[in-house]
């Protein structure tokens, strides 16, 4: 896995992340989220899960981009989601423009090439940013990505276990008469 931990731009060095670096990997993410006025949403656990996948491997599919003062600056990962590959990655607002976002989509295009399915039907590499991150736009759009959805993350804070969901004021709808409810099943 060496090719994939090529240096970074001066004056940066990387490293594949470590399982108890989790916490200071979603504080740049939030971090991230914070610059663009969003609530962090990336939380520690989120990332122990994502590492548990069985084809991840720490080594071969993290990026952990150090200040050399060690601080962690940038961050990169990838995971397998069925027939697509998934990666996502921060750097931190302070070392934007210092060419470590096209670092890491480097490190993850030729990672997606060393994944385990490689050879399967998996064409697809899915890289998720920010719909206001308009430099990581700017850097995919220039490599050939094209947007393919938007998501958007919506909760709710619950006061209490027992908190009452509002009722719709028009009552719900019925099932019209001589049918039945069923599973969806997708035809092939």
């Amino acid at each position: 896995y060496d090719s994939l931990m090529q240096a970074p731009p001066a004056p940066y060095s990387v490293r594949p992340a470590r399982h108890d670096e989790a916490r200071v990997i979603a504080a740049l993410f939030a971090e991230c989220d914070r610059a663009f006025g969003l609530e962090p949403i990336l939380l520690e656990n989120d990332l122990l899960d994502d590492w548990r996948r069985p084809d991840v491997d720490l080594r071969r599919d993290t990026w952990f981009v150090e200040s050399p003062h060690g601080e962690l600056v940038a961050y990169a990962g990838i995971w397998s989601e069925g027939t697509t590959l998934v990666s996502s990655g921060a750097v931190h607002p302070e070392h934007h423009g210092c060419g470590l976002g096209a670092y890491l989509v480097d490190r993850i295009e030729e990672g997606a090439e060393l994944q385990p399915a490689w050879d399967g039907p998996r064409i697809t590499l899915l890289n998720i940013i920010l719909p206001a991150d308009h430099e990581a736009r700017s850097l995919l759009t220039a490599r050939r990505y094209v947007k393919a959805r938007t998501f958007q993350h919506m909760e709710v804070r619950l006061a209490t276990r027992s908190t009452r969901w509002p009722r719709p004021s028009r009552g719900c709808p019925t099932t019209p008469s001589g049918s039945s409810p069923r599973s969806c099943a997708p035809t092939l």
